[in-house]
């Protein structure tokens, strides 16, 4: 009988002994969780209805009065979900499925020949600037 009562008391501290290690154990799980949140949490990328107010873009057709607010709507957008464009690739994929008529003409070779531009965002952007100044100067290319 003295043996159970002293297996009894032992198992009791032991299970409190539990009782406390499951509670730390379960702080550090909420400050963790708490932490991740905050890592998380829509801001910078989003508000935090987690749905980004900014419209996708409309395509561009290539037309050069219509590239600049096509140039600031897409480095708008894919600067407030930055998350969703983790590298250059990925944004300039992004890009080039809003491209329609001659300026998805125009990219189509960068896509069969795996172009070093389509891994490089900025470069991207170069001649597809200069391909506006082309368009808008040269009116046989303008139609």
């Amino acid at each position: 009988m003295a043996d159970q009562a002293a297996a009894l008391v032992a198992l009791a501290q032991e299970n409190q002994v539990l009782t406390h290690t499951v509670q730390q154990l379960s702080n550090a799980v909420t400050e963790l969780q708490q932490r991740l949140d905050a890592l998380t949490a829509p801001g910078a990328d989003a508000p935090a209805s987690g749905k980004y107010p900014v419209a996708l873009p409309e395509k561009f057709d290539g037309f050069p009065a219509s590239f600049p607010m096509f140039l600031a709507q897409t480095k708008l957008y894919i600067q407030g979900r930055a998350r969703n464009f983790p590298d250059d690739r990925t944004k300039v994929h992004f890009l080039i499925s809003l491209l329609k008529d001659r300026a998805a003409k125009w990219a189509l070779p960068l896509l069969r020949q795996d172009s070093p531009l389509l891994t490089d965002y900025t470069g991207f952007w170069e001649p597809v600037s200069l391909l506006r100044w082309e368009w808008t100067l040269c009116p046989i290319l303008s139609r």
